[in-house]
């Protein structure tokens, strides 16, 4: 799989502009609270694809945020992904994908509630369809188009089509539906997002240990949460009235429905099912310290970097937590895996309030916490 090796945002969220470099393989960010960790995550979820579908899953699946109202729906959905409400401008997400030999750089722009027809702006699809004007080749054309008052799609054509036809406003709107949207075919891997406060469904994880043992991989389960609870001799998915994973302990005869183990075994759990079933892709950890005692992070961070590289699976989890900083750290250092771990520290400018990031070596963060210094985001 290609790596993602640099990433860049612009108007989106918190950010005015940022810039991520060296990006490696398991990275974790830092950062006190409004630093714009999550913020970050959700910038990189949605490179991949944007339309109402993702910016939904974020703001109402991820945040929690409720709209009351249909005309909210349409409207607020995209205006708080800008930065300071910044409509006039466009969000632009770069992101530059890395092998041993290759490099490419792809990126998504987008906007909001207007389209751009040379030198001219439509607020609505009614003007679009009756507009007399053309496309010429290399124009860019942003669509936020409505249907019963409701947002029904957004979608970006960069280059129309490359050639030297041009194109009336109507025949562009039907180009758009018919490509599905804003997303004009994915450029990187599946990208996962998994937030800080998920409530992990029984059925759903059952399911998916379904799939790992299709493919003779649900032995990895039992070693992991083994890592965490040593006692565990079995996991297995049984239907004793609703589906779900169950397991047994030494000396007990009867197994235990997994939930019952507590927060820390079922995360484990999803994240080891996420990875088995989903090679080759970005997982997405905000706040990966919830429900993980310190004395297990270690343990944590050894199963996570190597399934990780077995499964070629690129990690950005973010944290708040010092132990879990330091656990990250050792466990790279031990492993010999210093070149594929990065830290980020995220802090905001004292003079002029902009989201930064400052790149910590990995294998120098024991000496720093050793003296204190500060790695979260912290003014000295």
């Amino acid at each position: 799989m290609s790596l993602l090796t640099d990433f860049e945002i612009e108007n989106f969220r918190c950010f005015d502009t940022f810039k991520m470099h060296n990006i490696k393989r398991i990275n974790l960010i830092g950062g006190m609270n409004n630093a714009g960790k999550t913020a970050l995550l959700e910038a990189l979820f949605l490179s991949n694809g944007i339309n109402e579908s993702s910016v939904g899953y974020i703001k109402y699946a991820l945040r929690g945020e409720k709209a009351i109202s249909e005309y909210q729906l349409a409207i607020t959905l995209w205006y708080s992904l800008f930065y300071n409400r910044r409509i006039d401008q466009f969000i632009k997400l770069k992101s530059t994908l890395s092998t041993k030999n290759t490099k490419e750089a792809y990126a998504r722009t987008f906007g909001n509630i207007h389209v751009n027809l040379i030198d001219k702006t439509v607020r609505d699809v009614s003007a679009l369809t009756t507009v007399a004007d053309t496309l010429e080749k290399g124009t860019n054309l942003y669509v936020a188009y409505y249907f019963n008052g409701k947002s029904s799609n957004t979608f970006v054509l960069n280059e129309i089509n490359n050639s030297n036809a041009n194109y009336s406003a109507s025949d562009i709107l039907t180009i758009g539906i018919n490509l599905g949207g804003f997303i004009q075919g994915k450029y990187m891997n599946n990208i996962l997002f998994i937030p800080a406060g998920i409530k992990i469904n029984g059925k759903e994880l059952a399911e998916k240990y379904d799939a790992a043992k299709f493919k003779g991989q649900a032995h990895k389960l039992l070693s992991a949460l083994q890592l965490i609870e040593p006692t565990i001799v079995n996991v297995d998915m049984l239907n004793l009235g609703e589906t779900a994973l169950y397991v047994t302990r030494q000396n007990e005869q009867f197994p235990s429905p997994l939930s019952t183990y507590g927060d820390a075994i079922t995360k484990v759990a999803l994240y080891v099912l996420l990875i088995i079933n989903n090679p080759n892709s970005i997982l997405l950890l905000d706040e990966v310290e919830n429900g993980i005692h310190y004395t297990n992070q270690p343990k944590f961070w050894a199963w996570l970097f190597d399934l990780a590289k077995e499964f070629d699976v690129q990690i950005f989890a973010t944290t708040h937590s010092r132990e879990m900083i330091e656990a990250y750290a050792q466990t790279a250092i031990e492993k010999g895996m210093e070149a594929e771990a990065g830290y980020y520290e995220l802090y905001r400018s004292p003079t002029t309030n902009q989201v930064k990031n400052h790149q910590i070596a990995v294998d120098t963060i024991p000496f720093q916490l050793e003296r204190n210094k500060p790695i979260r985001g912290e003014q000295e």
